[in-house]
């Protein structure tokens, strides 16, 4: 990783140097000229690339930071106008001479110019495509003062169809991405992940073992750090994921990092300083209870208690910090934009640090105007030592399980042994070294015919380590032998996926008299290091610019289908109609208005192996090495298939204040795989993968911008999102119940019983729910037995029904915002593990103790002898403040005081409050790893989401 490391500096170092020698280039001190800065309203972010125009041909081109100048003017009033993809044009009056203008543009509502990265030769715009693409203006987030720390809070509440699950507020951790619900039954529904148009890795549970189960907590998104982000993509469901087909059925996340832009080198320094904490741990872990037998009073330990036993707190401030600092610019031949940061982060626990040191180059070359080359380099190198949690041990375990049995012990009431101890004993930790580079080439040879290629790799090598040292014999008493003798177990991962990407684009007049109606064929091939080959061809019929009809096809071949399985093929058709521009369309109110639909499929493969007959090598007799059969294969497993329609229309309404995107989507997963028993004849144990389960998804996505208020030095702006995901399985497996959503809860549920004088629940009493056999009439829980003989009744969905967001801007005198960002998800259950615990495991509960006082039906479910559990599925239904932020753009004098061009501070706060009924203690906590099951919500002494303050410094010079 050495050589890795230093040519990466050798990258940055040359990226660089167009820096240093490029300036500005000095203009004619004559009266005739006018100059300014060109910014977005609300972030008051400087905006490249922006067209200003004097009349009369005199016009210029904003660089890097926002500046243009126009001369050659007479003497007087000139009116400015300005053009830029993505937000309304702009007219003003300014007098000749002013050299200070300052041009506040309002972002559209809707877009239709836009050019989305879909991976055709130089993207299409969006009023070309007949599906929805979720877009988030990465820079205008961090721009707002947004607390924003990795990609994934980037993501949260800000895209309709996405959902984000944090499972643990531990620094350095990360969360499970899904983008419209759940598709497959066996596989991982993770997204594929896409930076700068080359695959990269995207494991979303690395790391060591830190929570029972196998589960970890890190993902490998997090590794991008926001600061060098410009967009995020998000390639939603089968029709619009068939360009990238296998494996592409749970969506597509594409990442654009920022480009430099043509004018004088512009640095940007962001500095950042703050502290994290666990929210009210006294008010949300729960009183601990026992029954002394000696005194037959009743004991209790609450967390204050603890507290004290502890000596200190058990979780005290995190400080966290960051700092980033990038420069851009360039001319017309040569662009670039190269970044260094650094972020460290310590979490509430003394053993929970993330460190990171990350930078990226990016360099565009254009020596024509029919030929360019983008090099996009990035690396980052990071250190994250977790704490124990979920089952694991540590400071959660100790204190949410504690009792006062324990106190007077070495164990001062908590479970096992005070926190300190896990601290000095076990240390586990993940070190990563990252490298991401691609370089593409665009070539336009002639008008009509454009060639695009990408060749890159991302690398990773990842070590994951727990160690125990040898333990002196003050903490050998809590310890078991071998554990107390030491040991150190260290794995690691290293992928690496390698991208080549070919398309071409010929576009052609349909006829001579059509000179706007053209036909795009695009043709395109690439091969990753995971085996997978495909052609994509496409075909677009345009009539002028207003109507798109779009054909495409991709066949596919993997190395993880079936021998008999020889390619897949997915086609797509879509459609586009910006209906508005046509000549008739004269309807009040409404400004732009396109309807759009699409019908395509992209396929899920099957994991490596799961086709392949193999086998183990075992011990036989006289110790001699054998084989035995392990898994029967099947040479027939192919891809699940995703097959989807979706029809939208997007609409901006009284002069471009609000702009509504609809989706309405319907998406069917056939072959589903799903493990089925072999039979005993066939020798082999186990199980074998089979392609019979369907899984279906319909919902609706819908996102809403306005802006309510645009009057004098104020403006307010408004954003609202909300997407529904109907989930069933169509066909399934005695696991995966039909007709009900994945990942659902079945359990007994008891309905009513009755105590006896004592309070334990008379057996013969106990009553549950009789399902649909018994028409949900009640029927006994158990036989004379005593063994369970009711059925099991469907209690909930893991997933939530509706999710969504809602933020807003509030701006004064284009210098002062204050932002927030509330989010929710609504309609689903979780299990709280820590309740049954208590109650169940460890009869820490009053429940326990005074059994008369509840619910008889609760009482005999916490009774049983854990088979009767269906009180722990709660509702875990939430909206959360996610994110505030009071942020201040200096004039531009204050800034030049201490040698820069602008610069603005910012005081911002994450996760201040959360509105919910669910019963544990945090409704986002959940295992991040699959060896509880992938679709499973399950929350057990996982460390909540902690609420965090951050105090910002941006300054550009």
């Amino acid at each position: 990783m050495r050589s890795l490391t230093c040519s990466f500096l050798q990258v940055l170092l040359l990226a660089a140097a167009p820096a240093f020698a490029y300036g500005l280039q000095q203009q004619p001190g004559e009266q005739g000229f006018v100059a300014g800065t060109v910014v977005a309203e609300g972030s008051l972010r400087p905006l490249p690339a922006v067209q200003v125009s004097a009349g009369e041909g005199r016009t210029a081109i904003t660089d890097a930071a926002g500046r243009f100048r126009i001369t050659g003017l007479g003497e007087g009033q000139v009116t400015l106008t300005t053009r830029i993809i993505g937000y309304l044009p702009l007219s003003r009056s300014v007098s000749v001479g002013n050299a200070r203008v300052l041009l506040t543009l309002v972002q559209a509502p809707i877009e239709l110019n836009a050019v989305v990265v879909t991976g055709t030769a130089g993207g299409q715009e969006k009023r070309a495509i007949g599906n929805v693409v979720p877009t988030i203006n990465a820079a205008d987030v961090t721009a707002l003062g947004a607390p924003v720390s990795d990609v994934q809070s980037l993501i949260n509440g800000r895209a309709p169809g996405v959902e984000i699950l944090p499972g643990t507020g531990q620094a350095g951790s990360g969360s499970k991405v899904r983008v419209r619900g759940i598709s497959s039954l066996s596989l991982l529904n993770n997204p594929l992940l896409y930076v700068d148009g080359i695959r990269v890795d995207n494991d979303q549970s690395t790391g060591p073992n830190v929570q029972a189960f196998g589960s970890s907590v890190i993902s490998r998104l997090n590794d991008y750090d926001p600061s060098d982000i410009q967009s995020i993509e998000i390639i939603e469901g089968p029709s619009a994921a068939t360009l990238y087909g296998t494996e592409a059925a749970s969506g597509v996340i594409s990442i654009i990092t920022k480009k430099g832009a043509v004018g004088a080198p512009t640095w940007e320094l962001t500095a950042k300083q703050g502290s994290e904490w666990f929210m009210n741990p006294e008010g949300r872990f729960p009183v601990n209870y026992w029954l002394n037998p000696s005194t037959s009073t009743v004991e209790s330990i609450d967390y204050n208690a603890l507290v004290g036993q502890n000596g200190g707190p058990i979780f005290s401030n995190g400080y966290t910090q960051g700092y980033s600092l990038n420069v851009s610019g360039g001319t017309p031949v040569v662009r670039y934009f190269v970044s260094a940061n650094f972020d460290h982060d310590n979490g509430v626990e003394p053993n929970n640090i993330f460190r990171r040191y990350g930078g990226r180059a990016n360099v565009s070359v254009v020596p024509n105007d029919k030929l360019e080359f983008t090099l996009n380099v990035g690396y980052n190198k990071a250190r994250t030592d977790l704490s124990l949690e979920a089952g694991g041990g540590g400071a959660m375990w100790e204190t949410l399980f504690s009792t006062p049995q324990n106190l007077g012990t070495t164990a001062k009431g908590f479970r096992d042994y005070p926190p300190g101890i896990n601290y000095v004993a076990i240390s586990d930790w993940q070190d990563v070294n990252r490298f991401t580079g691609s370089l593409e080439i665009k070539h336009r040879p002639t008008r009509w015919f454009t060639q695009r290629l990408v060749v890159g790799t991302d690398v990773t090598h990842e070590v994951n380590v727990e160690f125990v040292p040898h333990l002196p014999d003050s903490l050998t008493q809590y310890f078991d032998p071998t554990t107390a003798s030491g040991y150190k177990d260290q794995g690691g991962r290293d992928p690496t996926t390698s991208t080549v990407d070919y398309n071409a684009t010929v576009n052609l007049p349909v006829t001579e008299s059509a000179v706007s109606s053209a036909a795009r064929v695009v043709a395109a091939e690439d091969f990753t290091e995971n085996n997978t080959f495909g052609g994509y061809v496409q075909e677009q019929l345009a009539w002028k610019d207003r109507v798109f009809v779009t054909g495409a096809v991709r066949i596919d071949r993997n190395s993880a289908f079936g021998a008999n399985v020889r390619h897949q093929v997915y086609p797509k058709v879509s459609g586009s109609w910006v209906i508005s521009e046509e000549p008739w369309w004269h309807v009040r109110g409404l400004d732009q208005v396109r309807i759009r639909g699409a019908f395509g499929e992209s396929g899920k493969q099957p994991d490596n192996f799961a086709a392949l007959q193999t086998y183990r090598a075992a011990t036989g007799p006289n110790d001699l090495g054998v084989l035995t059969p392990q898994f029967v294969g099947n040479p027939n497993l192919g891809p699940e298939v995703s097959r989807g329609t979706e029809l939208g229309f997007e609409a901006s309404a009284l002069n471009d204040r609000v702009g509504v995107d609809f989706t309405f989507y319907n998406q069917t997963t056939h072959d589903a795989i799903l493990a089925r028993d072999v039979p005993p004849s066939s020798g082999f144990p186990n199980f074998e993968f089979v392609n019979a389960g369907t899984v279906r998804n319909r919902g609706i996505e819908l996102h809403v911008r306005a802006q309510p208020v645009r009057k004098g030095d104020f403006t307010w702006d408004l954003n609202w999102n909300i997407a529904t995901n109907a989930n069933n399985i169509v066909l399934g497996s005695q696991q995966h119940r039909v007709g009900y959503p994945a990942g659902s809860f079945f359990r007994e549920k008891v309905v009513s019983a009755r105590l006896d004088a004592n309070g334990n629940a008379i057996l013969s009493t106990v009553m549950c729910d009789g399902g649909a056999a018994f028409h949900n009439q009640p029927v006994p829980c158990y036989d004379v037995n005593g063994n369970v003989i009711a059925p099991r009744v469907f209690l909930g969905q893991s997933t939530p029904k509706t999710e969504g967001g809602v933020s807003t801007t509030l701006t004064y005198r284009g210098r002062l915002r204050l932002y927030a960002l509330v989010d929710y998800k609504l309609g689903f259950r979780k299990t709280d593990n820590n309740l049954r615990a208590r109650c169940q495991v460890f009869e820490t509960c009053l429940e326990n103790i005074n059994p008369q006082n509840y619910n008889p039906a609760y009482i005999a479910g916490i009774q049983s002898p854990d088979v009767l559990v269906d009180w722990v599925f709660n509702d875990a239904s939430y909206a959360k403040l996610r994110e505030v932020s009071l942020s201040y753009e200096l004039p531009e004098e204050w800034a030049a005081r201490f040698g820069a061009r602008r610069a603005s501070v910012s005081i911002a706060g994450r996760n201040l409050h959360t509105w919910t009924s669910w019963t544990g203690l945090d409704p986002e906590a959940l295992f991040l790893g699959v060896g509880f099951g992938q679709h499973t919500v399950f929350e057990q002494d996982q460390l909540p989401q902690l609420t965090q303050f951050v105090a910002t410094v941006n300054v550009s010079f």
